[in-house]
């Protein structure tokens, strides 16, 4: 397979990309949160801020830990901390997450079959924040608060009650199955649906976006 490259301030990060398809496998949570804390640990050696978003952030206030039918740990930067994050990739790599997909605004670590998506939102008009067609409000992703989880600390939005509703509906506090965030446009709606029943749609739709 081609190897990719990532262009950063420590030098080019050479990996070679894997096939996701949304709804391929189901988290293993023992490991997922091991890899967590880790990850946790690194960003916080190196200065970097991140929140807790999406299931990761539900399970963290819902359960108290990663919800059992999840599949990957997801993580979220602003735009403004791209640099920084890719500047620790080889870094990342040695503690055994390794890269192995980077498609604009998002990019998938894996380590011991467990994988970490990160999510970088840029910031567009009427205050809000974009990543892919994932939209949210600015103030979420830049006002956060510490929160105790897996015995550590880490950074959520502080109205995570609100970005909850937003991405779940008014009753997220009760656990559903495969419920996906609900903010996502029509065209990532299709797009989820088409990745699951056809795993290898997501390269198709790759190439059309960096045409």
């Amino acid at each position: 397979m081609t190897k990719e490259k990532i262009e950063t301030r420590n030098g080019v990060y050479e990996f070679e990309p894997q096939q996701f398809a949304h709804g391929m496998k189901k988290i293993d949570r023992p490991v997922a949160e091991k890899n967590l804390l880790d990850f946790n640990r690194i960003l916080k050696e190196q200065g970097l801020v991140g929140g807790l978003l999406y299931g990761t952030l539900l399970g963290a206030i819902r359960e108290g830990r990663l919800i059992e039918h999840d599949e990957d740990v997801d993580i979220f930067f602003t735009e403004e901390s791209r640099e920084d994050f890719l500047a620790t990739l080889f870094l990342l790599k040695q503690e055994g997450f390794i890269v192995e997909r980077y498609l604009g605004d998002l990019i998938s670590l894996r380590r011991d079959g467990e994988y970490i998506d990160v999510y970088f939102f840029r910031r567009v008009k009427f205050g809000m924040r974009q990543c892919d067609q994932n939209i949210l409000k600015a103030r979420y992703l830049e006002n956060l608060i510490e929160y105790e989880f897996l015995g550590d600390t880490f950074m959520i939005p502080g109205a995570y009650e609100e970005v909850l509703v937003k991405l779940y509906g008014k009753d997220w506090r009760i656990p559903r199955v495969d419920a996906p965030a609900e903010n996502y446009t029509v065209y990532e709606k299709i797009r989820r649906f088409l990745m699951k029943k056809y795993p290898r749609v997501h390269q198709i739709l790759a190439k059309l976006k960096s045409a």
